[in-house]
């Protein structure tokens, strides 16, 4: 008897659409994936909204972590994988070909647009309407980068393996936090949070993070993972307090994880210390950063670097720890919703409903409270 997949498409802004179809023999070099769950990020919301410039429809969700359900035989020898195990999946799938590839920066082809990544891919596209994490299968193509979970963790826990990713990378990889130094994270959303952590993980002499009132619990919570202060924004000026509490020297690296406030970006190049770090992640939108401060990135000699999404090595760090639980990193994952209440989910991350204490929401495959 043939199995069914139920899975979310999204045909316009705000406009999701539950569809099903049966499951398909895995490819010979790939996989089907059963789904536990996948998470929900910004990226989510401003697809949902219509605030990026993505065609529709697509199937949604980028964060799917779950079971081998069915492997083909090339797949089977290749990956050493067997039905039953565990993947935390990246949503990249890569040629494996190009410099980008060889040098763990990401693929050429994905960065044009012709490889099929997972949650952006048009339902029609073939073997079957299975891309996205917002489902309860997933192919899993032979180009499909992703790591094995090996210690028992519960849904909640490996649903942060994305957020934490991405900001292992900015502290880790861009910002290179060294033992010592003073770092400060702009933004107490997830990935903020994951910054933090990374930059304590690091070795960091101090660990800053700013946010606005709303923030509070956010702020409360990195305070106890990873801080040793946090600013409010809205009550304070936020370059002044924060050299204020480097002993007016600045920080050595300052993390950008702010969404849409492209004055993150000056205030960033204010406040960082003289030969330090800028560290861009939050998307702005589009919008322009006015009067940047272009004389003071030549005068302190700053650095300023960008990063987008996790690299293969900053997932790997994510699962790794979180199977370590060397932290209480469940504390981040605090909303879950069914498949059906998809919509719901994007909304509370979006902040269009009640989300007090909210650190990583996602949709669980299978009914939950």
């Amino acid at each position: 008897m043939a199995i069914t997949a139920r899975y979310i498409v999204q045909t316009a802004p705000e406009q999701f659409d539950l569809r099903s179809c049966a499951v398909p023999d895995p490819p010979v070099d790939g996989a089907i994936v059963e789904l536990e769950a996948c998470g929900v990020c910004g990226t989510d919301a401003e697809i949902f909204f219509g605030e990026l410039p993505v065609p529709f429809p697509l199937l949604p969700g980028h964060e799917p972590l779950g079971r081998i359900a069915a492997i083909g035989r090339e797949a089977r020898e290749r990956w050493r994988l067997n039905e039953g195990d565990r993947l935390a999946i990246n949503s990249t799938l890569r040629c494996g070909r190009c410099d980008l590839c060889r040098s763990d920066a990401g693929c050429r082809d994905a960065y044009l647009g012709r490889t099929p990544n997972v949650g952006q891919q048009h339902p029609d596209r073939p073997p079957a309407p299975l891309w996205g994490g917002f489902s309860t299968h997933l192919i899993l193509p032979a180009s499909a980068l992703f790591f094995r979970v090996q210690q028992p963790v519960t849904t909640a826990e490996l649903s942060l393996y994305n957020a934490l990713g991405n900001g292992l990378r900015c502290a880790l990889e861009e910002a290179r936090v060294q033992p010592g130094q003073r770092v400060a994270v702009l933004g107490p959303g997830p990935r903020g949070l994951a910054a933090a952590i990374g930059a304590r993980l690091a070795g960091a002499e101090q660990v800053i993070v700013t946010g606005l009132a709303r923030d509070a619990e956010r702020l409360r919570l990195v305070r106890e993972l990873a801080a040793d202060a946090v600013v409010n924004a809205e009550a304070t000026d936020v370059v002044e307090a924060v050299r204020e509490l480097t002993g007016g020297r600045g920080p050595d690296a300052v993390i950008d994880m702010t969404p849409y406030f492209a004055g993150a970006v000056t205030q960033a190049v204010q406040m960082v210390a003289r030969r330090g770090t800028v560290v861009l992640f939050g998307i702005k939108g589009g919008r322009p950063v006015s009067d940047f401060p272009s004389d003071l990135v030549v005068s302190k000699q700053i650095t300023i670097r960008g990063a987008t999404s996790s690299s293969p090595t900053s997932m790997e760090r994510a699962v790794r720890l979180i199977e370590s639980r060397r932290l209480p990193l469940e504390q981040l994952a605090t909303h879950a919703f069914p498949l059906e209440r998809a919509e719901e989910a994007i909304r509370t991350v979006a902040g269009q409903r009640e989300a007090r204490g909210l650190g990583v929401a996602r949709i669980e495959m299978a009914p939950v409270g």
